[in-house]
């Protein structure tokens, strides 16, 4: 890179646009992260639900044993789809966190830079 890069600031413009085009990506991410958030939140008063609904059932002792194994069907179903949602945004907060330091870092060299 010559002087001239750094003199006309043609360089820290480029950088400039694309952080700034990165970090628009992060929030949309960030934005996903928290839907996917809203959407286990749903999961989970689902499952309470249907948690609550058979606690009922075994307390006034008139459980049907094909609605207590088809609301356990339901549990079941609620609960899979919650490990699966839990574990897609595990790994997008990971890869949310790696992109978050990676940009940290290149803030930091541009600092020391100018």
């Amino acid at each position: 890179m010559t002087d001239d890069h750094f003199q006309n600031g043609s360089f820290f413009e480029r950088e400039n646009q694309e952080l700034k085009k990165q970090m628009a990506s992060v929030e949309q991410h960030r934005q996903g992260l928290l839907e996917h958030a809203r959407n286990l939140e749903h999961l989970l008063n689902e499952a309470s639900k249907h948690t609550a609904h058979l606690e009922e059932l075994l307390r006034n002792k008139e459980i049907d044993i094909s609605k207590f194994i088809q609301h356990l069907g339901n549990l079941d179903h609620l609960l899979s789809e919650k490990d699966k949602d839990l574990q897609q945004t595990k790994l997008k907060m990971e890869e949310y966190a790696a992109r978050c330091y990676r940009y940290e870092q290149r803030l930091q060299e541009y600092g020391e830079i100018l």
